[in-house]
């Protein structure tokens, strides 16, 4: 990438995985947020955002509580709305991009991970993706699978061609 530095790639890389999560979110109908995977534990598509919210925020508390003011959690079994979800993980993704933009400058360090800021985003970014993986079952499992379209636009084509 011609002109940006590895820190503004890393820092892109995070925004990407957000609005990866962010997109498929927006196109679930609201039907398709209680749909559950076939031999799970029960947890439905809306708690399996609000659990990757809710580690994005475990993380950040750990590292500093004060990271996480003024951000919502939601308690376990609960069933979040739409939009509740959406503010929430807009919310816990700026947060982390804070933390990896402070950290990456070294104005901050990272709890575990070998204190690098980028083994933690590659941490989270496989953490988001499994759940994404098992959203996407579940739609189909129950009859409410994403469309072609969106499973290749929303959830494959931007981390090759989407914006930075």
């Amino acid at each position: 990438m011609k002109g940006r530095t590895l820190d503004q790639q890393i820092l892109s890389t995070w925004q990407v995985n957000v609005r990866i999560t962010l997109e498929m979110l927006k196109r679930i109908p609201a039907r398709g947020l209680s749909a559950v995977p076939l031999e799970s534990r029960g947890r439905n598509v809306a708690r399996m955002f609000a659990h990757m919210h809710n580690v994005r925020l475990a993380w950040l508390n750990y590292f500093d509580p004060t990271l996480i003011r003024g951000v919502p959690r939601f308690p376990k079994g609960s069933t979040p709305k739409h939009a509740e979800l959406l503010k929430a993980l807009r919310l816990s993704g700026k947060s982390v991009h804070s933390v990896l933009k402070d950290s990456l400058a070294g104005k901050r360090s990272v709890k575990f991970f070998k204190r690098n800021p980028v083994r933690w985003m590659g941490y989270l970014i496989s953490h988001d993706s499994h759940h994404r993986g098992q959203i996407a079952i579940a739609l189909k499992q129950s009859g409410k699978k994403l469309t072609q379209d969106v499973a290749i636009k929303v959830l494959w084509q931007e981390w090759y061609s989407g914006k930075d």
